[in-house]
């Protein structure tokens, strides 16, 4: 039945491994890399990911922009959320309050005690 619907040429086995010329089968096509033609499709759907990814990023900032401009405009003048400071810093700018001297010249201090 297939070599009756290979020679109606609705199905071919042109594309690889044998095909039927004359009295015979003989070898057709070349290899197909199954690897190479996996890794040109996963870095093309990163490329999607990362694109639909950029597109959201963007509709959510022109979002906000339009439904609050004044909120989104002292957002990006601040440049987002401001992070608290961890309990180190706070404590050398304390010290450095009590003591009288810079920031930096406080760090030097803690340093040293901590070093000793």
């Amino acid at each position: 039945m297939l070599e009756v619907l290979e020679e109606n040429n609705v199905i071919s086995k042109s594309g690889a491994g044998y095909s039927k010329v004359g009295g015979g089968y003989s070898k057709v096509g070349g290899k197909v890399n199954r690897l190479k033609e996996g890794n040109q499709w996963d870095d093309f759907s990163k490329k999607q990911v990362k694109d639909g990814i950029d597109l959201g990023s963007y509709g959510y900032d022109a979002y906000n922009q339009a439904t609050n401009p004044i909120g989104y405009a002292m957002t990006k003048a601040i440049g987002g959320a401001v992070k608290k400071p961890s309990a180190w810093i706070s404590f050398v700018k304390e010290y450095a309050q009590n003591n009288n001297m810079s920031c930096k010249e406080a760090l030097k201090v803690l340093l040293d005690l901590t070093n000793n």
